[in-house]
């Protein structure tokens, strides 16, 4: 079966952490991280590589827009980590708007 993209759109939203991150993207899509989900690269990497924690996850090719700032600026350690485990997986894609 094919998977369908889903895209949230995050841009606008004031992105400085992970945490903030993730509460962007739930309160774009609520179903996209359960409440109990840990807000760190590892909690997000197995949301997206092992799965198994979201169903809407693990059922769609999942597409984040987002803005180049805060959080997503170069030299950004947190950041470049959630880029990169972005362009790792393979059932999701980071894009980034300036």
């Amino acid at each position: 079966m094919e998977q369908d993209d889903l895209v949230i759109d995050v841009r606008g939203c004031r992105i400085e952490s992970l945490r903030d991150f993730v509460a962007a993207v739930r309160a774009v899509e609520s179903e996209a991280f359960p409440e109990w989900q840990g807000w760190s690269l590892d909690a997000l990497w197995d949301t997206f590589w092992t799965g198994g924690i979201s169903d809407l996850i693990d059922n769609n090719f999942v597409v984040v827009r987002a803005d180049r700032g805060g959080l997503l600026v170069p030299g950004n350690r947190s950041g470049e980590g959630l880029v990169e485990l972005f362009a790792e997986v393979s059932g999701a894609r980071l894009e980034l708007f300036d």
